[in-house]
């Protein structure tokens, strides 16, 4: 079916379009409408605040300008005294040189006679050295020949030694590889008895092998036998009792839906009733609220009225804007923190 097209009245017919304009209604003066003068409450607390804040900013300034000129003070005292002090330190070094190089001096003159010292003790040492060389030299000339004697007599006799022992290792050692060599021929010959004795035990009874397999197999057969039948009966009572509890459960199944389709009825009837107080009530508390918010309106309108009267100052409060400051703060009883002793200040 294809879709239709509904016009609508408006469609044909539009309404035409008037912008909203608002024509500002004349300001009031609040004088005229009651109030004691044309300024608030609100405005005379900011005049005051602003006036202790200007009567603040004049004292701190005059506190900066009296901490400027000490510091200024300060600054002349301290470029004396450094001028001073660099004055006293360049004597101090000009004297500190003299000394210094008084100091050099001695240690120059301490470090030539040391030095002297040591050249003769390097010289002694040298020539101490030159006699035990010399004394060392004829201990060899007279000695040489027979120390030389001696040593090639002991290594003759250590090179026999060395000799002796490789012989008893070789000994040793041709010793050991008979031994090895008679152990393994044992053993080899071992294996080969035990082979041969296992072949002839296998092979001389093959009938009585057979015969044992085949009644193993054969008991083996029987037992499987009886193990099937045994799980099939298991299987049958399983089944049996599986279908039994299925029944039991499908009837207790039907009477629970029969029991929850009256009781959901029941629940549906009692929350019908509710619904309906319900509504009921909630028709009560809105008329309710409607009467207390015209009750709060107006007494919103009373307060609103009264507020409007009472947030304008006195006329006397009006004046002290016009006023000089000093006076208008006296008047207003704007008072400011003295500030605390400054030891910047100069004394006369």
């Amino acid at each position: 079916m294809p879709p239709t097209t509904v016009f609508h009245s408006s469609m044909t017919n539009p309404k035409p379009i008037v912008a909203a304009t608002r024509t500002p209604s004349p300001q009031q003066s609040p004088m005229a409408a009651g109030a004691p003068s044309e300024v608030t409450e609100a405005a005379f607390s900011r005049w005051k605040v602003e006036l202790q804040n200007k009567l603040i900013v004049e004292q701190e300034k005059e506190f900066s300008r009296e901490r400027l000129q000490y510091k200024q003070h300060e600054n002349s005292k301290f470029w004396e005294r450094k001028q001073a002090l660099h004055k006293k330190t360049a004597d101090q070094f000009g004297k500190a040189k003299m000394e210094v190089e008084a100091v050099r001096q001695a240690n120059l003159t301490r470090g030539a006679e040391y030095k002297a010292e040591l050249e003769e003790m390097k010289e002694m040492a040298a020539q101490q050295r030159e006699e035990w060389m010399q004394f060392g030299h004829e201990l060899t000339v007279q000695h040489g020949p027979e120390q030389m004697e001696r040593t090639k007599a002991r290594l003759a006799e250590t090179a026999e030694q060395k000799a002796e022992l490789g012989r008893q290792v070789k000994q040793l050692a041709q010793v050991n590889n008979k031994q090895r060599h008679v152990q393994r021929t044992y053993r080899l010959e071992e294996k080969r008895q035990l082979v041969e004795t296992t072949k002839h035990k296998e092979f001389s009874n093959p009938e009585e092998s057979k015969n044992f397999s085949f009644h193993q197999k054969e008991e083996m057969g029987g037992e499987v036998r009886r193990t099937e039948r045994r799980w099939r009966s298991l299987s049958k009572q399983e089944r049996e009792a599986f279908l039994t509890h299925a029944h039991d459960n499908h009837e207790k199944n039907d009477f629970i839906k029969e029991h929850m389709r009256d009781a959901r009825k029941d629940v549906i009837k009692t929350k019908s009733t509710l619904a309906g107080a319900e509504r009921e009530r909630k028709v009560e508390d809105a008329m309710k609220i409607t009467e207390k918010r015209e009750e709060r309106e107006r007494a919103n309108r009373e307060l609103r009225d009264a507020m409007y009267t009472s947030r304008f100052a006195d006329p006397e409060k009006a004046k002290l804007l016009s006023q000089p400051r000093a006076e208008a703060a006296q008047i207003a009883g704007v008072t400011i923190a003295p500030l605390p002793v400054t030891p910047y200040r100069l004394t006369a």
